[in-house]
């Protein structure tokens, strides 16, 4: 087949009379023509897919699949052809389409990763001949076939099974990251059983729904070995906004400030107003414990969805759980008390049911508050504990932190009544010490959102209680 100088036109298959026509330029540009690809799914997270798919024949780690995403995402170089390109750069690719082999491996993978299916003799003759002649790069072939299978109308069986696969590799990715599978913190032999299981996913998987609600169902068994043996679910840090050189509070993306934090994580992939503020994930509950509605005016408590741990709600009524009691630390527990047991008293403090005189659990120390509480059975436990600063940071709202007008750095709509100015939040956290006796403990600033670690045990702080949800 003679080829214009200019332009080179190839029909993705003739061993079952469907054609689609595609054309690729000496300079890498592609049209297609026929009918339209299936653009509704088709985000850059699924083109992602597909050039993992179509190359390696697996479903791709998170940690990949973002990196690219975000690059062609916010960055005006990358698009889907250089990502193909670039992919031709990584060991893995290197080692599994070696030089010396030519570029029939590829020719064969690429038929059969996308069509399920050896090439026909006459189109592996044309890609081989094209790709040895340089009128073709592999990137340019990858994107070729791709886009050509969702022009052909003749291809939609081949297509839909591609698409499935697709869907089946983007929940693959997804369970990852909500596992915290960090591909680049696994070891050597984890990796491989990794990029194995992204190949047993994809394994058996056709052209009907049904087939990916079944594949989907394995991947929690097949990632099982994976999971770190002290995983624990994390919130994101409640950053909707982005910024520049010089401004603040900027909507996302923002040119040449690309990969910023409110472009990822759960403030992004579960983002729901109705829950909480970003991607926090809020239940109130009432006074024995049970669920009520987000726009409940009585609660006593909240359920964070996410890490699973309930908190107690401050309340300003000059009660046990009044927002304005100041408690200093103690901890009579020589196992989780650095060291130094601090204080059972002290100036500066009042809270409810304090009896001025009397022993340490009349007081106002945070080992005496826990007690009371517990006694109280407050939302129906009776297990209740002074948070680790880990715990606290967990509930940080970091754009209401960053906003010097908006605080607390915290959702108020599930938590009022939070104090921001003049005193910080006790935790269990005892600072470390060379000597092996600690006078200070981690407290965190509810005004700007961060964390200290010294803070002296004899101060007088408020204190927010947690318990670990069942």
């Amino acid at each position: 087949m003679s080829l214009d100088p200019r332009l080179a036109a190839r029909p993705l298959s003739q061993s079952t009379n469907r054609f689609s026509y595609f054309f690729i330029t000496l300079f890498g540009l592609l049209t297609i023509s026929v009918t339209q690809p299936l653009a509704a799914e088709r985000d850059t997270s699924w083109q992602v897919a597909e050039i993992y798919i179509a190359t390696m024949g697996y479903a791709p780690d998170s940690e990949g699949l973002d990196y690219w995403v975000n690059n062609i995402e916010t960055l005006s170089q990358w698009t889907q052809t250089t990502v193909a390109q670039s992919f031709f750069d990584q060991p893995l690719v290197q080692a599994e389409y070696p030089s010396s082999l030519g570029y029939g491996p590829l020719i064969e993978a690429l038929y059969q990763n996308i069509f399920d299916r050896a090439p026909d003799s006459e189109g592996y003759a044309y890609w081989l001949s094209e790709l040895e002649a340089g009128r073709v790069q592999r990137n340019q072939m990858i994107v070729a076939l791709i886009e050509g299978g969702w022009a052909n109308s003749n291809a939609e069986e081949d297509m839909a099974r591609f698409g499935n696969r697709v869907k089946v590799a983007l929940a693959f990715a997804d369970y990852q990251r909500e596992h915290a599978i960090l591909y680049s913190l696994l070891s050597t032999e984890e990796q491989t059983a990794l990029r194995q299981a992204g190949s047993d996913v994809l394994d058996g998987v056709g052209s009907s729904a049904e087939d990916v609600d079944t594949r989907i169902g394995r991947i929690a068994e097949l990632l099982a070995s994976l999971l770190p043996a002290d995983i624990y679910p994390l919130n994101d840090t409640g950053t909707e906004l982005c910024v520049d050189g010089g401004s603040y509070f900027l909507d996302c993306p923002v040119v040449d400030y690309p990969g910023q934090d409110a472009e990822s994580g759960r403030d992004v992939t579960h983002n729901n107003p109705d829950d909480g503020y970003a991607g926090f994930s809020f239940t109130k509950l009432d006074d024995s414990g049970n669920d009520l509605s987000a726009d409940a005016t009585d609660w006593s408590c909240v359920r964070d969805n996410v890490t699973g741990l309930i908190w107690e709600v401050k309340t300003k009524d000059g009660g046990l759980h009044d927002r304005d009691d100041l408690y200093v630390w103690y901890n009579t527990d020589s196992a989780t008390n650095g060291g130094y047991e601090g204080y059972a008293n002290s100036g500066g403090t009042f809270c409810f049911g304090r009896v001025i005189g009397s022993t340490p659990d009349a007081y106002c120390n945070t080992e005496a508050f826990v007690a009371r509480v517990n006694a109280e059975g407050l939302c129906g436990a009776s297990d209740w504990r002074l948070p680790t600063v880990d715990d606290l940071l967990s509930i940080v709202n970091n754009d209401q932190a960053a906003n010097e007008w908006a605080f607390p750095a915290i959702d108020t709509d599930y938590f009022p009544n939070t104090r921001a100015v003049a005193h910080d939040y006790w935790s269990s956290t005892p600072t470390s010490s060379a000597s092996g006796d600690s006078y200070t403990a981690w407290s965190v600033d509810f005004y700007s959102g961060s964390a200290g670690d010294n803070t002296m045990k004899y101060g007088a702080q408020s204190v927010r209680l947690v318990r670990d949800g069942n």
